[in-house]
């Protein structure tokens, strides 16, 4: 007979049937993130890298179109990057805010 228990761990209710299994989420595991990181991606944070990525190759592209020095070519493509760089950092910042609320539940 299956009892309805709540992880100590994470927190999540679950119907408990063989004991030795322990919680299906977590396996007892506080620092486990395979659960997290395989059902749990916030589509913001993917966007905006998403939309990092194709800035920086659209900007390779316009750089072999127009007619610049390699300096100058050279710029704005490291631009770019910094740019690609700045969309990464705020998208992990919203995966691990939503890791984090997703954690006080």
């Amino acid at each position: 007979m299956a009892k309805r228990v709540k992880c100590e761990v994470c927190g999540k209710e679950f119907e408990m049937t063989k004991p030795e299994e322990g919680c299906p989420y977590c396996n007892g595991n506080e620092n486990n993130d395979k659960y997290v990181v395989a059902n749990d991606k916030n589509t913001i944070a993917s966007a905006i890298k998403i939309v990092g990525i194709i800035s920086v190759v659209i900007s390779f592209f316009l750089n072999k179109d127009v007619q610049v020095t390699f300096w100058e070519g050279l710029y704005f493509f490291a631009l770019h990057v910094v740019y690609l760089l700045g969309f990464c950092a705020v998208a992990e910042v919203i995966q691990i805010l939503h890791d984090i609320r997703r954690k006080l539940k």
